[in-house]
């Protein structure tokens, strides 16, 4: 699809996205896919099932980019006072099978920020990343606030046990 646009959703950068499938006798079956939304925005991601999709199967992927949450956000943040910016990197990785993934890489954030003026809320120079390391998420996440404060999140998520556990510490000062 070229030049993709929503009625519902005004400000987005007009788009691009294509996607190719494949399914091989074999069974083997792959996607390859990117999307571009204007010229900051861009994915791409593969996914390769050697013998089909199946939850015992093994499974290989990947996702990469590069975003602007400022451009993403800002058509759906326009009729309220948020705004955030920054630049996501994405590298992530998949493995495994289905039903028991294996995760690598991480997505990187810089030049983050968040402001609402009416609530005088302000988060500046916010970075850091999310790593994968095998079925567990580490976050290490840090900012700063008006009057050299500073807030951190760091910890874990493992969002593929059964219960969701959410490890993660929140420092301000």
């Amino acid at each position: 699809g070229t030049r993709l646009a929503s009625g519902a959703t005004r400000g987005l950068p007009p788009g691009t996205v294509r996607l190719d499938l494949r399914r091989a006798a074999t069974g083997l079956l792959t996607a390859e896919g990117q999307a571009d939304f204007g010229p900051r925005n861009r994915l791409s991601a593969t996914a390769r099932f050697p013998r089909g999709p199946a939850a015992a199967a093994p499974v290989e992927g990947t996702l990469d980019g590069a975003l602007d949450l400022g451009v993403l956000s800002a058509p759906f943040l326009a009729a309220g006072a948020d705004r955030v910016t920054g630049r996501l990197t994405l590298g992530l990785r998949a493995g495994g099978t289905l039903s028991a993934p294996v995760l690598a890489g991480q997505a990187q954030l810089a030049g983050g920020g968040y402001r609402n003026a009416p609530l005088g809320v302000a988060v500046t120079d916010i970075a850091g990343v999310l790593r994968s390391d095998g079925s567990v998420l580490r976050a290490d996440l840090t900012g700063r606030t008006p009057g050299n404060g500073r807030i951190a999140v760091e910890g874990t998520i493992a969002p593929f046990a059964s219960d969701l556990p959410v490890d993660l510490v929140l420092t301000a000062k």
